[in-house]
Order: C-alpha cells, then sequence, then structure tokens
C-alpha cells in the first residue's frame, strides 16, 4: 500500500553572485545522505528581471521508499521551534491541493541546518495522496509524519 505522500518536489533559484555547487549541496542537504548520490536534479538556466543570469535547480521525488526516507529525514533534522511554526501557519503553508509547502533558509541548509527562511529559500512542496487526505486532516497527517510536534 502507499505512503502518505505521493510526491516531494525541491527547488531553488541559482543567483550569479552565488557558488552553483553551494546552492546544489544546500538543496541536497534536505535529502538523506544514503540518497544524494542517486537523485537527479534538473537545471534551467533563466534571466532575471534586468537580465542577470539565474539557474533553477529542482529535484522531483516519486519513488515509495525514498518518498518515505526523505520525509523521515526532513522531520528529523527539523528544530522543535521550527515544527512549532509550521503548525502555528499549517494554513498557510498548505493549500487545497493536498500539498505542504514549505521555505527553507538556503544558507542554513548548506550548513546542514534546516530552518524555515523567507528571501532566496528552497522551496519544498510535499504532495499528500488523496485517499490519505480523505480520512485526516494535514494537520493530523503532518503530526504523524513529525513534521508538526
Amino acid at each position: 500500500m502507499a505512503g502518505p505522500v505521493s510526491m516531494i518536489e525541491l527547488q531553488t533559484l541559482v543567483h550569479s553572485t552565488e557558488d552553483l555547487e553551494k546552492v546544489r549541496i544546500a538543496l541536497l542537504n534536505n535529502i538523506p545522505p544514503s540518497d544524494r548520490e542517486s537523485i537527479m536534479i534538473t537545471s534551467n538556466r533563466m534571466f532575471g528581471h534586468y537580465k542577470n543570469p539565474i539557474c533553477l535547480l529542482k529535484v522531483r521525488i516519486q519513488d515509495e521508499q525514498l518518498l518515505n526516507r526523505t520525509i523521515k529525514y526532513l522531520s528529523s533534522k527539523l528544530q522543535d521551534p521550527e515544527k512549532a511554526r509550521i503548525a502555528s501557519k499549517l494554513d498557510l503553508m498548505s493549500d487545497r491541493s493536498n500539498s505542504l509547502y514549505l521555505r527553507l533558509d538556503k544558507q542554513m541548509a548548506y550548513e546542514g541546518n534546516l530552518q524555515l527562511g523567507r528571501y532566496d529559500p528552497i522551496r519544498i512542496k510535499i504532495r499528500v495522496s488523496p485517499r490519505w487526505i480523505r480520512s485526516k486532516s494535514i494537520s493530523s497527517l503532518c503530526k504523524e509524519l513529525g513534521i508538526v510536534p
């Protein structure tokens, strides 16, 4: 039987002033260390408003075992104050399409610490399987997954 999470998508922007490899490491630090080698990161080069080069890095996880390991890893790396902040703003961090949206500080992620951030973050979208959300609220499911206390 499939788990409660059907997909996790991580993405972040690499600005021209940033080191691509360091941002790639920051993105991968949201995934269990044992799985980082097997993760495929896609990149899309674009230009900003003032024609400055920007690169979008994106990871999409759909494998059930990797989804489960990643959720456990994220919940173990988030500190209790961060989990409390998520719980208090859960209505703003989730939507009707059964998704939870987290924005993590890119610099802290590079250092191996997962902390909520608002400016130039690593964006994580966690899509909950529709059959799980029918029987539980997003709040109770996040508690079960360890994302909120």
